[in-house]
């Protein structure tokens, strides 16, 4: 009895692997609300599994078939419009049982000999342990996979690393309890055996979920920077504010000045001296006409602000920004204002005698909201610099870029970079 019950947790391990490891791999949760029918299809694996042919070294075609249909639904189901990242991520999961089910049972038969039963339905302990040893091998392969697509954090990806090696370890511990258990003819060191497999096996996880709350922090340190910039960014918008009204203040002051020197010239009947007197002041109230208006206060704000009259810069506003009024001001305000402090930063490395542009889009399709920013670049950027990280030497490492995809997450979008005809163009897409 208890040899079956461990027989239906191994195969139920695989269920909860689909479960843990796909959502990991998509960076998503393991059901969305607006798709509900995503927990049904770990429930269908579950089942399959438990009636499908488990022998491990010889793994049924129509099972891999059928399991690595379901896994893919299940990813497809659950992802955000990834849907090439979901399909390697549900062959993955297959992939890995693949790889242990064919290549455990053979390795076990060199080391321990074709007389040591192992296959399905041998109620001993060497069954128990090869059960064990296969499906930490699957968990230790899935979080080298885990590790290997994670690219946004070098200090997770070395904890991966160690939490993949510590798994390997576990494994060979495990080996070691197989060989006592397969010599154990008389059975003397069955319940031994059993008690050190548990403590392994229950080490192994609680070191993961360890690494587990280790992450957590790591990862609310990370949110504490971006909130700190936020507020930082909302002090020198406020700043920011300040200094336009008093520049306003300023111009409506000088005006009035400036109407009545003309009005004193003019009452002298000297025309000629009222036009070179319009001609000094003319680029003054050029510049300040040069305000752009979107439809969106804070992307009025947000441009208005950053971007100097006598920087040399071209800006180009197309559409209608009001399609974002939806979205909260802070976030709208971090999101379009690390998108135009990247693109300044661009085009102030750009020389005077070549074109400096930015041009900003607003448009709506299918549903969808979205906003194009271009800008004209130096030298390629994507090809060095594929991870947009900063290259001062402030310390920095790309938060802007990072606060502009857990923004355009938040809302259920995603941003995307592409760089063109000497342009780089982030593209930013929120569903309504």
């Amino acid at each position: 009895m208890i040899y079956k019950m461990i027989e239906a947790v191994a195969t139920a391990a695989d269920a909860l692997f689909l479960i843990w490891f796909v959502p990991r791999f998509l960076h998503t949760r393991f059901y969305r609300k607006e798709n509900l029918i995503a927990l049904i299809v770990p429930a269908v694996s579950l089942a399959f599994q438990f009636f499908a042919d488990r022998l491990l070294s010889g793994f049924d075609i129509l099972a891999i078939i059928i399991t690595a249909v379901l896994s893919v639904l299940y990813a497809l189901l659950i992802c955000k419009k990834k849907y090439f990242r979901a399909i390697l991520a549900g062959g993955s999961y297959v992939i890995v049982i693949m790889l242990v089910s064919s290549l455990m049972y053979p390795l076990f038969a060199l080391v321990f000999g074709e007389g040591v039963s192992v296959m399905q339905g041998a109620e001993t302990p060497a069954r128990v342990l090869y059960l064990a040893i296969c499906r930490t091998v699957q968990f230790a392969l899935y979080m080298l996979l885990l590790t290997v697509f994670k690219s946004d954090d070098s200090a997770n990806g070395i904890i991966g690393v160690f939490f993949v090696c510590h798994t390997l370890v576990t494994v060979f511990g495990l080996f070691v309890l197989m060989t006592i258990a397969v010599n154990d003819t008389e059975s003397k060191f069955t319940v031994p055996v059993m008690v050190l497999l548990s403590i392994l096996i229950i080490s192994n996880f609680g070191v993961y979920f360890l690494i587990r709350q280790l992450m957590k922090m790591q990862r609310r340190e990370y949110e504490y920077k971006m909130m700190e910039q936020k507020m930082n960014a909302e002090k020198t918008r406020a700043e920011d504010a300040d200094a336009i009204w008093e520049n306003i203040k300023r111009f409506r002051h000088d005006m009035k000045n400036h109407f009545t020197v003309l009005k004193g010239k003019l009452g002298e009947g000297d025309v000629k001296a009222c036009e070179e007197y319009i001609d000094e002041i003319y680029p003054s109230i050029e510049r300040m006409g040069n305000l752009v208006h979107t439809g969106n206060a804070v992307i009025d704000y947000l441009i208005n602000t950053k971007f100097p009259s006598d920087a040399g810069i071209q800006i180009i506003v197309s559409g209608f920004a009001g399609i974002l009024d939806g979205i909260d001001d802070a976030d709208l305000a971090s999101l379009l204002g690390n998108v135009l402090d990247n693109a300044f930063e661009a085009v102030e490395k750009i020389p005077d005698n070549k074109d400096r542009i930015i041009e900003l889009h607003f448009l709506k399709k299918n549903q969808n909201r979205i906003i194009i920013c271009k800008n004209t670049v130096s030298g390629p950027v994507l090809d060095e610099n594929g991870k947009l990280k900063k290259t001062d030497k402030k310390g920095e490492h790309g938060y802007g870029h990072k606060i502009i995809a857990s923004v355009t997450e938040k809302y259920g979008g995603f941003a995307e970079y592409i760089e063109q005809d000497g342009m780089l163009c982030v593209q930013i897409i929120l569903p309504e």
